[in-house]
């Protein structure tokens, strides 16, 4: 176990954590003045309670729990204006927010706290790409690699020469990112979808595979393996990969698609006739939800609008987006009961036991009289195995509520294994 205070292992790990969260931001682009040596406050003068609130934010953060991470990055940077890590952690969750123009403006005082800082231009590339801005992205990511070359930062600079329309100088950067680092699975992914787009399946299904050799988990790169075989009308080996991707993404709506298609032509035609109308289902229902994407972005401001485009994304089956659309819920409503309630059981269903618990208790300690809560907070702990405080979870429902049906029958099931 590590003895350090808090202070001490803050400054050693502070690097590392700020350079595997840069992917994080989102926000939009704009200038950076970042001209002269900059002002930065040194992360050794900063006080252990500032540093303890940054750990507290960046937690927090990775929860979901966005109006905490803010209220404390907001605290790190009243108490230390001149820390940059202060300002790049909230930029980051003004990101998660949507407040893009804010974002920017926190990356941009990064900028001119300290020219040198790794991940603020990278995280204005990613926040202009997001936005569609990608002429100003490559910019910001020319400008990351120029300081810090690597990669990953080289996958993003390919990206935005291809939406610019620059397909050669994309390959390119393809493949000087492989030239520094030849297990960059990304890279190859793209430069798989580059050789498709020039009709060179071939040579396109020898990167996606060797991208899926590297990271054989990664669902996106399952379906870019099969989409390729499709094309080369190898079928039989395209369905065995389309089936794992609507296994793991079952609104995966091109994979039903090509699945249904190579079935019909493999003469399965009623087995393919069945996911050629779950596809036709599921565009519908994807139309649906970027027409209220649309609808959130016009009203950053409502919570209503977020929560019936979270309530979208969960219905269909995207868990992820559904707890980050909800967050942005909750952090516009927070003393709704219901949002805290559906995070926490979306991070049980995606095996986060640890995060489901934080927002339960959270939510219980202003709700103590919401009897889903403690019903809900004692599937988690059964889930995981600790029986005597499910026990006392719906003890306290039926304290609540002494004809809870589910209450009395989980606490039957209970009793009759103890018997």
């Amino acid at each position: 176990m590590d003895t350090r205070h808090p202070g001490a292992a803050w400054r050693m790990v502070l690097p590392l954590v700020v350079c595997t969260l840069i992917v994080l931001g989102c926000g939009s682009g704009g200038e950076a003045e970042s001209g002269g040596a900059g002002n930065a406050m040194s992360r050794e003068a900063v006080d252990d309670t500032t540093v303890s609130m940054l750990v507290q934010s960046q937690r927090a953060l990775k929860q979901g729990a966005l109006r905490n991470a803010l209220t404390l990055a907001d605290s790190v940077v009243h108490r230390a204006p001149r820390l940059a890590d202060g300002h790049f952690q909230r930029g980051r969750v003004l990101s998660e927010l949507k407040r893009f123009d804010e974002a920017a403006k926190e990356y941009r005082k990064v900028l001119s706290l300290n020219p040198q800082y790794q991940g603020a231009w990278f995280n204005l590339g990613n926040n202009a790409y997001r936005r569609q801005n990608f002429e100003k992205a490559l910019r910001y990511f020319q400008n990351e690699q120029e300081q810090f070359s690597s990669a990953s930062t080289l996958v993003e600079v390919g990206k935005a020469y291809s939406a610019v329309g620059k397909p050669d100088s994309a390959q390119w950067a393809y493949e000087q990112a492989l030239s520094l680092d030849s297990t960059t699975a990304a890279a190859h992914a793209r430069l798989g979808r580059l050789f498709e787009e020039e009709g060179k399946v071939e040579t396109a299904l020898t990167h996606s595979r060797r991208a899926l050799e590297l990271e054989p988990e990664n669902v996106n790169y399952q379906y870019v393996v099969a989409s390729h075989l499709y094309q080369l009308g190898r079928y039989e080996d395209a369905i065995t990969h389309l089936r794992s991707v609507i296994e793991e993404r079952p609104w995966h709506q091109e994979a039903h698609y090509n699945l249904g298609q190579a079935l019909v032509r493999t003469g399965q035609k009623e087995k393919g006739k069945q996911y050629l109308v779950q596809a036709d289902t599921l565009d519908k229902r994807q139309r649906e939800i970027e027409r209220l994407e649309s609808v959130a972005k016009d009203q950053p401001g409502n919570p209503q609008r977020w929560k019936t485009l979270a309530d979208a994304y969960r219905d269909i089956g995207r868990l992820g987006k559904a707890q980050e659309t909800y967050s942005i819920a909750l952090y516009l409503r927070p003393s709704s009961p219901t949002l805290r309630d559906q995070l926490a059981q979306l991070a049980a269903a995606r095996g986060n036991y640890k995060t489901a618990v934080t927002h339960y208790q959270a939510l219980l300690r202003r709700h103590p009289d919401f009897t889903d809560g403690w019903f809900n907070l004692g599937v988690v702990y059964a889930r995981n195995g600790e029986t005597e405080k499910a026990r006392k979870m719906w003890k306290r429902v039926l304290q609540q509520r002494p004809n809870h049906p589910r209450a009395r029958k989980y606490l039957s099931s209970l009793e009759a294994g103890d018997s």
